[in-house]
């Protein structure tokens, strides 16, 4: 039967960690070459929920066959819930401070730092057992406004950089935003001419 444990200490150089068992105090030694997945070779590291098979060794028990636990997903109703609620926060403390004018720059700013937080809390859960921000999420606050937070979150906490189809999917929002906000450029210098 295979156990669960939460790797403590891992050196990627060296190719070893320990991992320590739920329920029990003695660390288990284990070896990168250990994990089947190539995946999951890249995304072990300390704080990483691990199943896996002891054996014995010369030096002691040995973890084998290990797999990474995926992280639970919270689900994007219960975070929209949440950034909503950030958002509120950051918008009524900006209004406060602006007139109506700049109630425009009041919602951008409040939803691009929502998006950028949310950005730089889904980096620090990866790998680990708290729980993640669906992309969906991501995407819709981007396309409601918050694609400078994201862009932002994505160089800061190099977080999604990698990912193809999250980028090209943030770039045609960004490229969509800023036909919109040309479209529009006219009808504002009018109204605010007055």
């Amino acid at each position: 039967m295979q156990k669960r444990g939460q790797i403590r200490r891992f050196d990627r150089e060296r190719g070893f960690g320990f991992i320590r068992p739920d329920r029990e105090h003695e660390d288990i030694f284990f070896h990168i070459s250990s994990v089947a997945d190539d995946e999951a070779k890249q995304r072990i590291g300390e704080g990483a929920i691990v199943r896996f098979d002891v054996e014995a060794s010369e030096k002691g028990p040995r973890a084998v066959k290990l797999s990474i636990e995926k992280p639970p997903r919270i689900s994007a109703k219960k975070f929209f819930l949440v950034g909503g609620l950030l958002f509120a926060l950051f918008a009524f403390a900006l209004i406060l401070h602006y007139t109506v004018f700049n109630l425009l720059v009041s919602y951008l700013l409040a939803i691009n730092l929502v998006t950028f937080a949310l950005t730089g809390y889904d980096k620090g859960a990866a790998g680990t057992t708290a729980l993640r921000v669906p992309e969906f999420v991501l995407h819709v606050l981007s396309v409601l406004g918050g694609s400078i937070g994201l862009m932002f979150g994505m160089g800061v906490f190099r977080h999604k950089t990698r990912k193809g189809s999250f980028k090209y999917a943030l770039l045609a929002t960004l490229a969509l935003q800023l036909f919109v906000i040309r479209l529009c450029s006219g009808y504002f210098a009018a109204y605010f001419r007055h």
